[in-house]
């Protein structure tokens, strides 16, 4: 009976040993792993140039009126790694990020300002137009193209973008220390909490023992 919880001890402490052989030596393959998928997230840049304001101004006559309307498109960076970054459109005034022209029943024309990808020399998810809502279509039309609906646009004050610079953001190094650390302590908790069974075995065997041994 001793032999044998020798040989099951001897087998336990072989087992663990190769355990703990194979996850460490698998560790630097993970890191690597999850660095490259870390470091996959797009775009994993940062622009110089995080914040702007654009003064916009169109002025224009339509039946007989001449109206205008301004108001400045503020473009924002608002987050960095490790999230993707986006950037954030809004006109000052709280208002949409569009001027409306005309409004009635039967059609609205107005002017999108863009989005702020555009102004802050990124890859822009749409640009700024002048588009004509119809009940079925919507069309983006030129200045020219306007004076067909009735609009003869007298001046206009329409934003070019900035030029802009992005550095290239990777992983952090503490990252990787941090990642390091947690898995071996989930190891050394691991390997404790088998030694603490292994421990407790032999004593439950000789308890059992003692309660079947004659009086």
């Amino acid at each position: 009976m001793l032999n044998i919880d020798i040989k099951t001890k001897i087998k336990r402490i072989i087992l663990i040993i190769v355990i703990i052989y194979l996850v460490i030596m698998s560790l630097p393959a993970t890191a690597m792993s999850l660095a490259g998928l870390l470091n996959s997230i797009e775009p994993k840049t940062k622009p110089e140039i995080t914040y702007y304001e654009f003064p916009v101004e169109i002025t224009y006559k339509s039946e007989d009126k001449t109206i205008t309307i301004s108001d400045t498109y503020i473009c924002e960076f608002i987050c960095s790694w490790p999230c993707r970054g986006e950037w954030e459109g809004y006109v000052k005034s709280g208002g949409p990020d569009k001027f409306v022209l005309i409004e009635n029943d039967d059609i609205i024309i107005d002017y999108s300002l863009g989005s702020p990808e555009y102004y802050m020399g990124d890859d822009p998810k749409y640009f700024p137009s002048f588009r004509v809502f119809k009940k079925d279509n919507v069309e983006f039309v030129t200045i020219e193209e306007l004076e067909v609906y009735g609009i003869s646009i007298v001046e206009y004050n329409l934003p070019e973008p900035i030029k802009n610079t992005f550095e290239v953001e990777s992983v952090p190094t503490y990252v990787f220390v941090i990642i390091a650390v947690l898995m071996y302590a989930s190891i050394i908790v691991l390997v404790i909490a088998v030694i603490k069974k292994m421990r407790q075995k032999p004593e439950q065997t000789e308890k059992k023992g003692d309660d079947n041994s004659p009086s």
